[in-house]
Order: C-alpha cells, then structure tokens, then sequence
C-alpha cells in the first residue's frame, strides 16, 4: 500500500525518515502488549463467520468497532497533533490504551485543494479494520470480512471497485507501524513548551525554503505517562 504523500506532512516538515532499529524495537513491543479489557464486537453470527471476500456485512462490521472504540475513549490516552504546512494541513489522533498499546490512528489532512481522511482500529498488536478516502481513491477493510477499494478511472471519472487482497491486513499492520516510528521520531524532536503535570504540549517549527516569511509547524499534545514511555 503507498501511502498518498499528504499523509507524511508531518514527517516532510522534520525532514527525517522513521527511526532506526531502537525505535523498530520499540514499536513491536507496543503492538504486541495489549491486555486492556475492552468490549468486543456484538458476539452473533454476522460478526463472527463472514468470510474473508464476503463483504456484504462490512459496513456494520467496520461501524460496530468504530463504535465500541469511540464507547471506550475515557479508557484509552490520546494523542493529537497539529501540522501546518504550506498550503497543507493534517490532523491526526491517536488512541492508546493503559498498556501503551495503540488502539486507533486517524488523520484528517487537506493540501492543493484536495482532501482526505483515514483511521486503523488495532487490537491484539493488528489492524482490525481500516479505512481510506481522498476523493480519488477509497478502501475500507476488516478482518472478519476482507474489503474494496473503488478508484475513479477514465475521463468520465467511472468508479471501478475491486476485492483487497489476503495480503491487506499485513500491509495495513506495515502502516501503523510506520505511523508509530513517526510519532516516536517528533516526539523525540519535538521542544516541550507546557509541560503539564498530566498532559504535554510540544511543538516543532521549520521556515519554509520557498517563503521564510512562513513557518511550517508540528503541535502535539500528549498525556504525560504515554510521552514517557515511548521516549524512553
């Protein structure tokens, strides 16, 4: 899967790429630590046995884990950040539950005109469901019920829509992991301007090459407990 490029504004503006094997160590102890009791989906058949292919119930497959997520926000720690770049924003928001495992990625981002969004729920160190939209291309993806994608083709903008492959979920997982490298990369380059005694606020600023008169930023606000850890 080759991410559209909007969504590493924040790593363009640092200039960097994901970490090395440090953070790569980091990164799968986070993912395979998850012992957060959390409610699972609704224990029926149309949950449960919908093979791999059979898409006819990913809708309310990919909305009842959306849901469960969002009934358990008060659980998890959060992490949001902030970038602005020339003619370029991004939001995205992280999720992790009291074992420092990540739980949920979004992002939000619009640059040139054109916008997107997507968000990853993971459980047990894997991506569960997935989805993605900017307007061109979209896909939404869950394990129990595999997933498509629709892309706008020829000069009429015809959609055409296909079966994601077996492979997507680990394509996904390779995602999240690079997402968390980031994370972990501004969070260690990132300046902490109010340290809060539960909630961190840090702040990256670069001018940019083409007009110094403007000044291309990443804000991140972060509980302290989870800034610690994975700086550690």
């Amino acid at each position: 899967m080759k991410p559209s490029p909007c969504i590493f504004i924040a790593l363009l503006i640092l200039g960097c790429a994901p970490s090395g094997n440090n953070d790569s160590e980091t990164t799968d102890s986070l993912a395979l630590a998850d012992t957060m009791d959390v409610p699972s989906l609704p224990d029926d058949e149309t949950y449960n046995t919908s093979p791999a292919g059979d898409t006819s119930q990913l809708a309310s497959y990919y909305e009842a884990k959306a849901q469960a997520t969002a009934d358990q926000e008060g659980n998890f720690f959060r992490v949001t950040i902030e970038t602005s770049q020339y003619e370029a924003t991004s939001h995205v928001t992280w999720f992790f539950d009291k074992s420092f495992s990540p739980r949920l990625f979004s992002q939000s981002w619009a640059a040139e005109g054109n916008e997107g969004s997507m968000e990853y729920f993971v459980e047990d160190g894997q991506v569960v469901c997935a989805s993605q939209d900017d307007g061109y291309e979209s896909f939404k993806w869950c394990t129990g019920t595999g997933g498509t994608r629709s892309q706008l083709s020829g000069d009429n903008n015809q959609t055409t829509t296909e079966l994601l492959p077996d492979t997507f979920g680990a394509e996904c997982n390779e995602s999240v992991n690079v997402f968390l490298n980031t994370l972990i990369q501004i969070l260690k380059d990132g300046q902490v301007t109010n340290p809060g005694e539960s909630t961190y606020s840090l702040k990256i600023e670069r001018p940019f090459e083409e007009d110094s008169e403007f000044v291309e930023t990443v804000e991140v606000s972060i509980e302290k407990a989870l800034y610690e850890k994975l700086v550690e």
